[in-house]
């Protein structure tokens, strides 16, 4: 049997964590009056076939750059959603000051999503706030993440409310299967494609720099509808 999975999502960078001290000033002169910035979201998807049927894992990180004093006041808080559908295997949060200190997440509250976007009733929304935050300080959170419904995954959005300065999509699945992608947004043409093949594996990788900040429009809908993403949904044949 030849599994097909067809995918559309946003696009997400990588900047090594040793070289943001010296990029703090640069990223602030960059984007004045921004309080902060996502210096990095990256995603792999994994793919596999058991039993016939497709098996995803996906391990996330995301750094966001604090470029303000007043960033505690009203920044601290961030979170992730998760369902029995895509259960949370581990996670972990912590804040790197700008004096390379490590200061871990120590406390995470998790309570019913209630939102009216979603169609299914068991999403959970943890959240918790990064401590120690100040001017160069990075909150950093990584996830891991099994997806039980490939056909249920979640658009993946490159851009926010707040710049993206690099951004990268992986996705690595067997070479008997068949994978597309489609891209969608405003700023789709941003981003850069590539595929390689490692062990047995082919890997797509998607890749984007400086992402703006998404713009709120009056009497326009949700941003989802034009904010450059990536969609992934699964059929066999």
């Amino acid at each position: 049997m030849r599994t097909n999975i067809s995918i559309s999502a946003l696009l997400l960078f990588i900047l090594p964590l040793t070289s943001i001290s010296q990029n703090t000033e640069a990223i602030r002169a960059k984007y004045p009056g921004e309080e902060a910035v996502i210096l990095s979201m990256s995603e792999t998807y994994k793919i596999t076939i058991e039993n016939g049927v497709p098996v995803v894992e996906s391990k996330d990180n995301q750094q966001l750059l604090y470029l303000s004093a007043n960033t505690s006041a009203y920044m601290s808080r961030y979170g992730f959603s998760h369902s029995g559908f895509n259960p949370v295997l581990n996670y972990e949060a912590y804040t790197k000051t700008a004096d390379n200190k490590k200061v871990k997440v120590t406390e995470f509250k998790t309570n019913d999503n209630n939102s009216s976007s979603i169609f299914y009733d068991d999403i959970k929304e943890t959240m918790f706030d990064f401590p120690a935050l100040g001017p160069g300080a990075v909150g950093n959170l990584d996830l891991t993440i099994a997806h039980k419904e490939p056909k249920l995954l979640s658009p993946f959005y490159f851009s926010r409310r707040i710049p993206v300065i690099n951004a990268e999509l992986k996705l690595i699945f067997p070479k008997e299967m068949s994978v597309k992608f489609i891209i969608k947004g405003l700023e789709k043409d941003r981003i850069q494609f590539t595929q390689d093949t490692k062990r047995g594996d082919i890997i797509y990788s998607f890749k984007a720099t400086d992402m703006p900040a998404e713009k709120p429009y009056a009497d326009a809908p949700d941003n989802a509808y034009y904010a450059t993403s990536y969609h992934i949904f699964h059929r066999e044949i």
